[in-house]
């Protein structure tokens, strides 16, 4: 059930983040040459859901809680025609200046909504990506209208901080709360299980899912260019693999849904 106070509270945070970033960055600062600068740490996931996503060229793409736009313009530097929503309007209106400045402003149209309640037509997107944003929604009404706008067979693809564990919920909730110089509620964020996950996955013909970050997770704070020179994200590859049971652990899951044929 959508919470109206916790929505409410979420317009007034990212609006507030949203202003800061308006009024401070630069065309400059909003170029989009490379995706890492906006990953915290995540490439490894990154890449492995632009991988799964494949070709976008000619798709019509829906950027999942766009935020600042820059997965929006990223896409749409690689030939995707592109409409992403957030709940901030301040977001979305630094997210089309971000377009523009990176001349793909023709290939890319945001708009304020919230995930509960989109306002595409049925059957209308190939592919849609998402990166940190169903621990922010009502998954099953989510999940619905998630299911109504993909187009018969369409994929849609999210990066997700796991939720399994104790530990690092708690890190996420007492040492982690502060997002873009702001600090967030400690209750404002649920990391994914893998309940919700087949919850949301529960409208869908197929779910999958890989989890990342293990010994790796430390990249949240490093960055991955460290942790890759340290072997790390091979060393998780081993590990997880020769001890599954290690994966509920892991910091992050890439979680793909697949419509099917209608």
């Amino acid at each position: 059930m959508i919470d109206q106070e916790e929505l409410h509270r979420e317009e007034q945070f990212w609006d507030s983040v949203g202003d800061q970033w308006i009024s401070q960055k630069t065309d400059t600062e909003l170029e989009v040459n490379d995706a890492r600068p906006f990953l915290s740490g995540s490439s490894v996931a990154f890449d492995s859901m632009m991988k799964q996503m494949g070709d976008v060229r000619g798709m019509r793409v829906l950027d999942y809680g766009c935020g600042s736009g820059w997965l929006s313009t990223y896409l749409a530097q690689r030939g995707a025609l592109v409409e992403g929503f957030d709940i901030s309007g301040r977001l979305v209106e630094l997210g089309m200046r971000r377009a523009k400045v990176n001349g793909v402003g023709e290939n890319v149209r945001l708009n304020k909504m919230i995930a509960e309640k989109l306002e595409y037509p049925d059957n209308y997107f190939d592919r849609v990506a998402g990166i940190s944003i169903l621990h922010h929604i009502s998954l099953e009404e989510g999940g619905r209208e998630l299911h109504r706008v993909l187009k018969p067979e369409g994929r849609a693809f999210f990066i997700e901080p796991l939720g399994e564990s104790a530990f690092q919920n708690a890190i996420r909730n007492y040492v982690l709360r502060v997002h873009h110089g702001h600090l967030r509620a400690v209750d404002a964020e649920h990391p994914l299980t893998y309940q919700d996950i087949r919850t949301i996955g529960s409208q869908f013909a197929k779910v999958g899912w890989q989890e990342f970050q293990l010994t790796e997770m430390v990249a949240r704070l490093t960055g991955d260019t460290i942790t890759r020179g340290l072997g790390l994200q091979a060393f998780d590859r081993v590990l997880l693999r020769r001890f599954p049971s290690l994966k509920k652990y892991c910091r992050l899951v890439v979680i793909q849904y697949e419509k099917g044929r209608t």
